[in-house]
């Protein structure tokens, strides 16, 4: 969690079961004024599931990275890099138990143009 000062707190451990954690964080002013916020953050112990995507990188020679979009209908699409990737490989650590999901990847050019998104892949997580 970051603030808009730029203090952030670490959560760090390994946890054994999952679950769902509530708790406050209060900040105190010098002037006494108190600031309270209620988070809430779950935790799963271990990656049930993974995706591993791998594809054939294209034999244009300005390609600097790809892009991996993710989407729950194969409409929807949420982009799962934050900046181009230079592999020709991905793994979702990220996936829900009995869910389905559609993948595609773009290849993004050394001038930072973006190709249509690739055939795409379709997954079911047991």
């Amino acid at each position: 969690m970051t603030t808009s000062s730029g203090t952030s707190v670490k959560f760090s451990g390994k946890p054994t079961k999952a679950a769902t954690y509530s708790f406050t964080v209060s900040v105190h002013s010098c002037n006494g004024i108190v600031a309270k916020h209620a988070c809430k953050i779950v935790v799963q112990a271990a990656h049930n599931h993974v995706v591993d995507l791998s594809w054939d990188a294209p034999k244009s020679g300005d390609i600097m990275g790809y892009n991996i979009y993710r989407a729950p209908d194969g409409k929807l699409w949420t982009k799962m890099t934050s900046s181009p990737r230079a592999s020709t490989a991905f793994t979702d650590l990220t996936v829900a138990n009995n869910s389905t999901y559609y993948y595609a990847a773009t290849a993004v050019a050394a001038g930072g143009g973006e190709s249509k998104k690739s055939n795409i892949a379709r997954t079911t997580i047991p």
